[in-house]
């Protein structure tokens, strides 16, 4: 029998998550042979509730806490009434991590499936942290149901503290000298991929594409800027230079040194073309408003010379 725990504060929709815990229970032998432990702390959402709910039928243990049912405006006491076992403990998340243990030496395979909170700022530690981290110092495997069941690891102390840096060295691959590879970004740690795609435009703070996503959509936006720069690309200047060279008596700022090639590019043609189209429009409007001009000041010349005629007096007798 497989036994997956679930806790966790992170954000995503019940149906996300009964749909990976689907996958899970068929993964690990099928509906006949699965359980579930629920940690019940003070940050029980909604969607932790929409699964126990949907999973009813299965024989499933909980972990609760006295501050859960302070601080919750619905506490599950359902989901307890039908528990197998209930455990009450203050850090539910390390509690619910004791459990899945205890089951694995009763001879079951056990999960943890955490509904990780990515808003959390590095120093922040939640309930379902907790269970994830004391669940992988255990052995336990711990995925994530807000990022498609991707396997969440720790640094182990030990890794910290013997050359941490030759460490990295061999578990992160090294980025391309051309750019990213597909290896070197599905080797970072989620926050550091998440970073890149912010950096470069392709999501907001506020969005948690999947990772296999947010990893093809940055490769398209560098190759579409290799693209780009390809057609950019000017030749490249001589390698070697005579060591002294006589100044030209009138040198030219406009022309390249000798011996060297021009560095024009494929958008040079179309930039001139635009200029010249826009000087040639400009041309035609300025000819316009002089012709406009010419006539207005006829018109006001006509006007002054016959109002300066003298006008003829009638005489009567």
């Amino acid at each position: 029998m497989a036994t997956i725990g679930i806790i966790g504060s992170g954000e995503t929709t019940p149906e996300n998550a009964t749909e990976l815990l689907d996958m899970m229970i068929d993964q690990t032998g099928g509906d006949t042979d699965a359980a579930f432990v629920f940690g019940v702390s003070h940050e029980w959402t909604p969607v932790l509730q929409e699964a126990a709910d949907y999973f009813e039928d299965f024989p499933s243990e909980v972990v609760w806490s006295q501050r859960a049912r302070k601080d919750l405006d619905a506490f599950p006491d359902d989901l307890l009434d039908a528990a197998t076992a209930v455990h009450k403990a203050e850090r539910v998340g390390i509690k619910v991590a004791d459990v899945l243990a205890k089951r694995r030496d009763e001879g079951n395979e056990v999960y943890l499936a955490v509904a990780w909170d990515h808003n959390l700022a590095e120093d922040e530690e939640d309930e379902g942290y907790r269970a994830a981290e004391a669940a992988h110092d255990l052995g336990i495997e711990v995925r994530d149901l807000t990022s498609g069941l991707e396997i969440i690891n720790f640094l182990d102390e030990e890794d910290e503290e013997e050359e941490p840096e030759e460490a990295a060295e061999e578990e992160t691959p090294e980025a391309d000298s051309e750019g990213y590879t597909q290896e070197y970004l599905e080797g970072l740690d989620r926050a550091d991929l998440k970073k890149i795609g912010i950096d470069l435009g392709l999501i907001e703070e506020s969005q948690r594409p999947r990772t296999p996503t947010l990893v093809e959509m940055i490769l398209k936006h560098q190759a579409a800027g290799e693209e780009g720069e390809e057609q950019e690309e000017t030749p490249e200047e001589p390698a070697e230079k005579p060591a002294e060279e006589e100044p030209k008596e009138e040198p030219e700022a406009q022309d390249a040194p000798e011996g060297s090639e021009t560095t024009s590019t494929p958008f040079d043609d179309l930039n001139e073309g635009i200029i010249h189209y826009r000087l040639d429009r400009l041309g035609e409007q300025f000819e316009a408003i002089h012709a406009e001009l010419a006539q207005m000041e006829a018109r006001l010349t006509a006007a002054i010379e016959a109002n300066s005629k003298p006008k003829r007096q009638r005489h009567t007798d």
